[in-house]
């Protein structure tokens, strides 16, 4: 069961062909390199020149090394809270956590597949739960249809106690609910349903990410 019943399993692979993750690997890999020179040379950091790669003729201007590594690290921060920010307007659109995971390019095969992404894109956005307080992992976003703040419990649950927050008698979540109705209906009629199941394991298209990341793809 997931929380978005309409998304089928061959769309959960990957939610952009291989050419355009490399092309968005590439320019991002890119633009990171000229926003850390413009932040060096914005906050007076002494630069370096070095080749641009092993043996190469031409040259590119590095922030000094220490400084760089400074620097990137708040881009990484940065860059975290956006994509954080960016899942937040992704729920208040109506994508589901499962179609989030697919966005974030994570990635699997077999039973429970469509379970084991929503719920490793809601860890991702909620961060680890504090158990040693008591405290349930959470994730903040506006209803757009009834106004409300909702603290979202993610894919382990049910929207009606998921989704807490909503005013009495809101579309969204009656709509929600719905929807999480019907495929529980539909999975008591089919004798080869599935439930959730296990994390995905590492297939083809999660090793091509992590080739990409390191820039070996």
């Amino acid at each position: 069961m997931t929380d978005n019943a309409t998304t089928t399993q061959a769309s959960m692979q990957s939610s952009q062909p291989r050419d355009t993750r490399r092309q968005l690997a590439d320019a991002a890999r890119q633009w990171t390199l000229t926003v850390i020179a413009s932040i060096a040379r914005e906050t007076a950091t002494p630069m370096v020149t070095r080749p641009a790669w092993p043996g190469a003729r031409s040259t590119f201007e590095y922030a000094e090394p220490a400084a760089g590594i400074a620097i990137a690290r708040q881009l990484e921060v940065a860059a975290r809270y956006q994509v954080r920010r960016y899942i937040k307007h992704a729920r208040e659109a109506g994508l589901s956590w499962q179609q989030i995971g697919a966005a974030l390019g994570i990635t699997g095969g077999g039973d429970g597949v469509a379970q084991a992404i929503a719920e490793a894109a809601f860890d991702y956005a909620a961060g680890p739960t504090d158990n040693w307080r008591g405290y349930d992992q959470s994730f903040a976003w506006t209803c757009q249809a009834c106004g409300q703040g909702i603290q979202d419990r993610g894919p382990y649950h049910g929207p009606r106690d998921a989704e807490r927050g909503h005013a009495d008698g809101c579309e969204h979540q009656a709509a929600t609910v719905a929807a999480w109705d019907a495929q529980w209906a539909a999975d008591d009629d089919d004798p080869g349903a599935s439930g959730p199941g296990p994390r995905p394991e590492p297939d083809n298209d999660a090793d091509f990410d992590r080739q990409v990341e390191r820039g070996e793809a």
